[in-house]
């Protein structure tokens, strides 16, 4: 069954797809905004983390686990920019393409997310099943996916010369590990919820 959340994640996705091939948009303005949408997964994990309700087993305070998740995370995408804003120059590419589109999928992935949050998290209940230390995982699972994706495909699409189709095809691929990561983890969830009802 597709929800609401899953269904914006699809159509948000689509849309680098259409900026590859009607926008011009090259691989670093491709990976900047996934680079971007990283942060705003960062943001929504600190908000996840402040409402879990579920006790945890690290002995630590919440205010702890979420400054212990900030400044891992934090040093993790900045050291991903500096990769992405040191490396791609070097390489000749700069960030062609990124106008009103670029901007407004960054504004779409946020809506997204926070879709997500709302119904997934807040009204399925899944803060309860979750603690502050359960839910620092969650966000490296699609991100480390995603960056792995980056990492070989933007390597592979520079060395094709950047056109729009290996472009489209990096993006659809991003696309699929997002609903794959979406669809396992709130199934984990909901399979989480299951047990402790039992």
């Amino acid at each position: 069954m597709i929800t609401l959340p899953l269904a914006l994640l699809i159509a948000v996705n689509l849309l680098p797809i259409a900026g590859a091939f009607q926008f011009g948009w090259n691989l670093f303005a491709l990976l900047l905004l996934y680079w971007a949408e990283n942060g705003i997964i960062g943001l929504y994990t600190i908000a996840k983390m402040l409402t879990a309700s579920k006790q945890g087993v690290l002995g630590k305070s919440r205010s702890y686990q979420v400054i212990f998740f900030f400044t891992h995370y934090s040093t993790f995408w900045v050291l991903h920019g500096a990769i992405l804003f040191t490396v791609l120059p070097m390489m000749g590419s700069q960030a062609r393409g990124a106008g009103l589109l670029f901007f407004a999928t960054l504004i779409l992935y946020a809506v997204q997310h926070g879709v997500s949050h709302r119904d997934n998290w807040l009204r399925q209940g899944e803060f309860e099943r979750m603690s502050s230390a359960d839910t620092m995982v969650l966000p490296y699972v699609r991100v480390g996916g995603v960056l792995a994706l980056t990492i070989v495909g933007g390597i592979l699409v520079w060395r094709l010369g950047e056109p729009p189709l290996a472009l489209a095809i990096l993006a659809a691929m991003k696309l699929a590990i997002d609903a794959a990561s979406h669809i396992l983890v709130h199934r984990a969830l909901a399979v989480r919820e299951t047990s402790a009802v039992e």
